[in-house]
Order: structure tokens, then C-alpha cells, then sequence
């Protein structure tokens, strides 16, 4: 079985966290990118900053076998095959999801992504969603 490189942006999060930890026990080199200091410290030291049923002994491990690592600094994304962005749609008021947010999210991670990365969006947009239908992706815009 490939393993790839994966970087979670958002990883150390109710959403990033789990699946991380288990895309890095399944072999992959996983690379957590997260805003949050306070967590990324708690997981590198092999501490879930949240409740979350058999996740621990597995996050020990992979951070001993070097498949998990974790970073504030968002030039890591570059480095990897396929990239996650995890994030809860933002709605409006009456809890349509507001996809220019989540456009502009997007593009302020693109200048650290390369056209051969995979991209993969994480979130609560439901399915049929034309997120991407006639809005181009830029770097710079």
C-alpha cells in the first residue's frame, strides 16, 4: 500500500485531530498545520486537548514512530502530496452556507500549494454544492 505525505490544516481540532492521527497510523507521514499553540504543544506531547475514546494510546504511538508532526508555520503545506483543510461552513442567517467565506479561506492558503497537490475540503457543505463553478483560483488574488 502507498503511504503519502498529508498535511491537516486545522489538525489539531475535534475534526483534524482523530482523522490525523489515524491517516498517520495507517502509514502515512501527516504533517498538522493549526493556528492553535496551546494544542499543537498538548499533542506533541502526546496529550488529546479534548475527550476522545482510544485516540491517545494511538497519537503516542505515531508520534513515537515520527508519522505525526505538528507546526504553526504554514509553509509546511508546500512539502506535502495532498493537503485537508478542515473548517465548519460558515452560514447565514437562515444557515445557508456562505461559500464566498470558504473561497476566501481557501485562497489564503493557496500561495503555500503547488498544482500538483491534491486538495481536499473537510467540511459540513452538503453535498451538490458548486463551490468552485465559476470562480478561479489565483495565486495572489
Amino acid at each position: 500500500m502507498k503511504s503519502f505525505n498529508i498535511c491537516v490544516i486545522g489538525g489539531c481540532g475535534h475534526v483534524g485531530l482523530p482523522l490525523s492521527i489515524q491517516l498517520a497510523n495507517h502509514g502515512n507521514n501527516v504533517y498538522i498545520y493549526d493556528i492553535d499553540k496551546q494544542a499543537i504543544k498538548l499533542v506533541k506531547n502526546g496529550i488529546m486537548p479534548f475527550r476522545e475514546e482510544g485516540a491517545e494510546p494511538i497519537l503516542k504511538s505515531v508520534l513515537k514512530k515520527k508519522k505525526l508532526k505538528l507546526f504553526s508555520d504554514a509553509r509546511v503545506i508546500r512539502q506535502n502530496e495532498v493537503v485537508i483543510l478542515i473548517v465548519g461552513t460558515p452560514v447565514d442567517e437562515f444557515l445557508n452556507p456562505r461559500i464566498m467565506d470558504l473561497l476566501k479561506l481557501i485562497s489564503q492558503y493557496l500561495h503555500y500549494m503547488t498544482d500538483k497537490q491534491l486538495l481536499i475540503l473537510r467540511s459540513t457543505v452538503y453535498p451538490g454544492v458548486k463551490l468552485f463553478q465559476n470562480w478561479t483560483f489565483a495565486k495572489g488574488e
